[in-house]
C-alpha cells in the first residue's frame, strides 16, 4: 500500500438534504439492522423543517410496548409519515373529536 493510495476521494454528488425525524427514523432503522430508508454511504446533512409556520418542538421521551412501537412503525411506512409527526396528528385528532371519557375507559395500557 502506498501513500497515494490513502488519499481522500472526492464526493462525486452532493449529499441527500433530509429532515430531523427523517435522520432519527433512519437511525432507529440503522440500530434494527436495517440500512434505512434514507442512508446510501453518504454524509446526511439535516435541515429544518420546511414549513416556516412550524411550532417550536419540545424533545419528549415515553415508554411504549413492543406492540404500539411495531403498529406505529408500519403505520409510519404505510404512510410515510414520520412516527413523531403520526403522534403529534393522533393526538390532535383526540383532541378535536373525542370527550376525556373516552381515554379514561380504555383498557390500554
Amino acid at each position: 500500500m502506498s501513500l497515494s493510495s490513502l488519499k481522500k476521494s472526492t464526493q462525486s454528488d452532493r449529499p441527500k438534504l433530509v429532515t430531523v425525524d427523517q435522520f432519527i427514523d433512519d437511525a432507529v432503522a440503522y440500530a434494527h439492522g436495517s440500512s434505512g430508508k434514507y442512508a446510501q454511504r453518504q454524509k446526511l446533512h439535516i435541515v429544518g423543517h420546511q414549513r416556516g409556520d412550524m411550532p417550536k418542538m419540545r424533545r419528549a421521551t415515553y415508554t411504549l410496548s413492543i406492540d404500539t412501537m411495531d403498529a406505529l412503525t408500519q403505520l409510519a411506512e404505510r404512510t410515510g409519515i414520520t412516527k413523531s409527526r403520526l403522534i403529534r396528528i393522533l393526538v390532535a385528532n383526540h383532541m378535536r373529536k373525542s370527550s376525556d371519557n373516552a381515554l379514561l375507559d380504555s383498557q390500554v395500557r
